[in-house]
């Protein structure tokens, strides 16, 4: 099927970047509910490390078959973001595998928030009182979801926090690499924690532990998560990339929402008035910070 010019130019009205971010956001969904199964049967770090080794190889692969150049010795803002985006990684798969998926989700989409305060402290970028309120909201929604689960272990809000918090680093050293192809990057950053990944199984696996998993399902799943992330990476890349990005970026939160599905369907959890509550405000104040931004500069 060929698409109209339009659907490629940015500012274009085409509903394709909604819908492809749309179905990046399901994939994404679908790869935290498998990352936390998989954590009821296998070590977190196991888990990390397949998510990223497999998808390196993917992405390795693709990028022969498309030619795309793969660095392993790149500039020092590539190892940057790679270092920033392994311990986002560690605090990520933490969280997904000791907190509903839900909780985890929304978390991690506090990225933004950390993304305009350290551009302020880091490049003296001024915030608004819009901004700041925006900040707040989603710092407090944080205490207001775990106020409504005190039976959640703390050190996964913790680790949610952190992952979010070095996501955002990552994210801002994308800026400094625009002369590289996002692949590239990409593939780097996964072998990157990949070894990172490595070392936290030495450290971390309880002595004794096997690293083989227990049925040939778990070692099936533990593919799945890498073969998701690739294909939502690919839809989010080809959805922000044909304009409207903020109102594009606000279609991702629906990852949130299917997350909350998932975690009713498949675990039968219920959500509180607070915890609802709590993940409203963050889901809220992050896209009232992305609106801002638009309509502001």
């Amino acid at each position: 099927m060929t698409s109209t010019p339009s659907a490629h130019v940015p500012g274009s009205t085409s509903l394709a970047p909604y819908i492809e971010m749309f179905a990046a956001s399901f994939c994404f969904a679908c790869m935290a509910a498998t990352i936390h199964w998989l954590g009821e049967s296998v070590h977190w770090s196991v888990v990390s490390f397949c998510r990223m080794f497999f998808s390196a190889v993917l992405l390795i692969a693709l990028a022969r078959a498309r030619g795309i150049p793969i660095l392993v010795i790149g500039p020092r803002a590539m190892w940057v973001r790679a270092g920033a985006g392994s311990l986002g990684m560690i605090g990520n798969f933490y969280a997904l595998t000791h907190l509903p998926v839900s909780d985890a989700t929304a978390i991690y989409h506090t990225m933004p928030v950390w993304v305009a305060l350290l551009r302020r402290f880091a490049y003296g970028e001024r915030l608004t009182f819009v901004q700041w309120a925006c900040v707040l909201a989603a710092v407090g929604g944080v205490f207001i979801t775990q106020e409504a689960s005190p039976d959640r272990f703390s050190l996964g809000i913790a680790a949610a926090l952190g992952g979010a918090f070095f996501f955002a680093i990552a994210t801002i050293g994308m800026s400094f690499l625009g002369d590289h192809h996002p692949q590239t990057i990409t593939i780097h950053f996964a072998l990157f924690a990949s070894a990172v990944s490595v070392v936290i199984m030495l450290v971390s696996l309880p002595g004794g532990a096997s690293l083989m998993p227990p049925t040939p399902a778990i070692g099936f799943g533990l593919l799945i998560p890498a073969v998701l992330g690739s294909i939502a990476q690919v839809l989010m890349a080809g959805a922000l990339g044909k304009g409207h990005n903020v109102t594009v970026v606000i279609v991702g939160l629906f990852q949130v929402v299917f997350a909350g599905i998932f975690d009713v369907l498949i675990w039968d959890r219920t959500f509180s008035l607070f915890k609802l509550l709590g993940i409203a405000i963050i889901v809220s104040s992050v896209a009232g910070m992305a609106l801002f931004r638009r309509k502001h500069g």
